[in-house]
């Protein structure tokens, strides 16, 4: 039988010491605000299952208040499932209070500006009182949406790696 020598995970990384570690950075806000652009703002982050919304139309909001922000996550008529910024373009309001359902367009109950389920904007009331109105610059903001295993993941970044 052989024995060994019981090792001690001091001795055997000295470099690493033996004495407290500064606890700052685990409560200090400026160091959570550089990890959070750091690290958390460029990661896949599971949104939920592509189960939650298996037809057409359904969606559900994933708030996420590390960022404060409220993201919206919805299947469209081609099957394909996208992630949307839960912001009408016009004033910024929620377009979608309700936790999830199902919808055949977003549209938001503060001006009635509504949005197809590709996130294009559908429809704007009194459209001729906005001048110089271009429609097509004021679709809903994307978030990536990638899948893996039945997951539904985001990242905040417009080219994630």
């Amino acid at each position: 039988m052989i024995t060994r020598a019981p090792t001690n995970f001091t001795t055997q990384f000295p470099e690493l010491g033996t004495g407290p570690i500064d606890v700052g950075p685990y409560r200090d806000p400026d160091y959570f605000e550089r990890e959070k652009a750091a690290i958390f703002a460029r990661t896949w982050l599971v949104a939920g299952r592509d189960s939650q919304i298996p037809n057409p139309g359904d969606y559900f909001v994933r708030d996420v208040p590390t960022f404060d922000l409220s993201l919206i996550f919805v299947r469209g008529k081609d099957g394909q499932i996208r992630g949307f910024f839960n912001a009408c373009r016009h004033r910024g309001n929620h377009l979608c209070v309700e936790s999830s359902g199902n919808l055949r367009a977003f549209t938001c109950k503060f001006h009635g500006w509504s949005y197809n389920l590709h996130g294009e904007l559908a429809g704007v009331p009194d459209e001729e009182s906005f001048f110089d109105l271009n429609k097509s610059q004021l679709n809903l903001i994307p978030v990536s949406t990638d899948m893996w295993q039945g997951f539904i993941f985001f990242n905040l970044e417009s080219e994630p790696d």
